[in-house]
């Protein structure tokens, strides 16, 4: 592709330093009305004082570009696409995972404009505004500060959420990023279970208020479970050495993408657990939006 006097293809990216560690892979191709070509296919894009590529691309101002991206690299994709058809990224994304340093959260970015736009108006920046694909799910235990039984966990496991150990697939249509979307989610019949260290003799559940709370957090694909009393958490305790097992019907049923749910299971009085749910956005800190890179 022949230069130009304008800085080749740019990203402006607001996410966190997770994204300038592990780096992303964009897709894109060009469309003019005479023909389509591919100008990004699975390109590695990394930091380090600023984000780079190999080899260099040049705008055409004739043509209209569309681009997809995603972090982090490592993950299994597809691509489909040739010409004008529709061009989508097909992202396998795992059903269920424990939040233990080695989950794979999962973003995705696209933009599309007319190479004379992004040069003249955006000054040769592409704006990458990454979403999270995924949920996130915490599930934390107390017990009332007036309940003065020692309560301790000892297993837990879910009902009614997505299987483990299997994936979905994500399409990311970067042509018409409105049609991208989670293919269908395969939910449990059984339980699905969390390991829990030292199960036999228990995790100590805190009074109401600690600020360091039992939790287990998970990543989750996005889901919809139509059963009675949404996800069921079943929980084996024990209240001063008595053991004891129940199933709560939290009423959440629907996680979606970007959202981080917080189910707070309260031991209220004796074998009652009250269930509370706080619903946020998934937020990340923001790079400031001067700082910007080539790549």
């Amino acid at each position: 592709m022949a230069p130009t006097s304008v800085a080749a293809t740019r990203a402006l990216i607001a996410d966190t330093k997770e994204l300038q560690r592990e780096g992303f892979i964009v897709y894109g191709y060009k469309e003019r009305p005479s023909d389509a070509e591919q100008v990004f296919a699975h390109q590695a894009v990394n930091y380090t004082i600023g984000w780079t590529y190999s080899p260099t691309r040049y705008w055409d101002q004739a043509a209209t570009y569309y681009f997809g991206a995603f972090s982090p690299q490592g993950v299994d994709v597809d691509h489909q696409g040739t010409g004008k058809a529709p061009h989508a990224v097909l992202i396998e994304a795992p059903y269920w995972q424990v939040i233990d340093g080695n989950e794979t959260d999962i973003i995705v970015a696209t933009s599309h404009d007319d190479g004379n736009n992004y040069m003249v108006q955006q000054g040769g920046y592409v704006d990458l505004a990454f979403e999270h694909i995924l949920s996130q799910l915490e599930v934390q235990f107390a017990h009332s500060p007036f309940l003065m039984n020692e309560y301790r966990l000892h297993s837990l496991s879910y009902k009614n959420v997505p299987v483990a150990n299997a994936t979905a697939t994500y399409t990311l249509n970067y042509t018409a990023p409105q049609n991208s979307a989670m293919g269908a989610v395969t939910m449990t019949v059984g339980d699905n279970a969390v390991a829990i260290a030292n199960s036999e003799s228990g995790i100590v559940v805190k009074p109401e208020g600690d600020k360091d709370p039992v939790a287990f957090k998970h990543l989750v694909v996005p889901f919809t479970t139509s059963a009675t009393g949404g996800i069921g958490v079943v929980v084996d305790y024990s209240v001063s050495g008595v053991r004891r097992e129940i199933t709560v019907p939290t009423q959440l049923q629907t996680l979606e993408a970007g959202k981080r749910y917080v189910l707070t299971l309260l031991f209220n009085s004796g074998a009652e657990i009250v269930p509370t749910i706080y619903i946020n956005e998934w937020i990340d800190e923001e790079i400031d939006e001067n700082d910007k890179y080539n790549w």
